[in-house]
């Protein structure tokens, strides 16, 4: 899980905390727990394309997109926030500044990578 994640989920379970409603308990519970189970990923000594890393591409019609890589739980693809699961993340991770990647609409050339 990236930070920005954690410290939204977190959030979360803060506003959860004195829940009555048995859906919200329930969410409290799933939330706890899978915070239980994270691991924080600090990506930031890194120079390839990894999780919670941002991407910008340019595609072949000289357009510039840019996605980060991100958990289930964060992912927002209209935010530009992608799941470490889906294509576009896949074809992308481990991939360096320079790469052409092959993603659903065409390929793209990586032009920058921050963490």
């Amino acid at each position: 899980m990236t930070p920005s994640g954690e410290r939204a989920l977190r959030a979360e379970l803060a506003s959860l905390a004195l829940a009555t409603d048995p859906a919200d308990k329930q969410r409290h519970a799933d939330l706890a727990s899978h915070l239980a189970l994270a691991t924080i990923v600090d990506t930031a000594a890194l120079d390839a394309v990894t999780f919670g890393a941002t991407v910008t591409l340019r595609d072949d019609d000289d357009r510039s997109l840019t996605y980060r890589i991100v958990g289930v739980h964060e992912a927002d693809p209209r935010a530009g926030l992608i799941s470490f699961l889906s294509p576009v993340a896949r074809a992308l991770l481990g991939r360096t500044l320079g790469d052409t990647v092959r993603l659903p609409g065409g390929d793209a050339e990586i032009t920058a990578i921050t963490h």
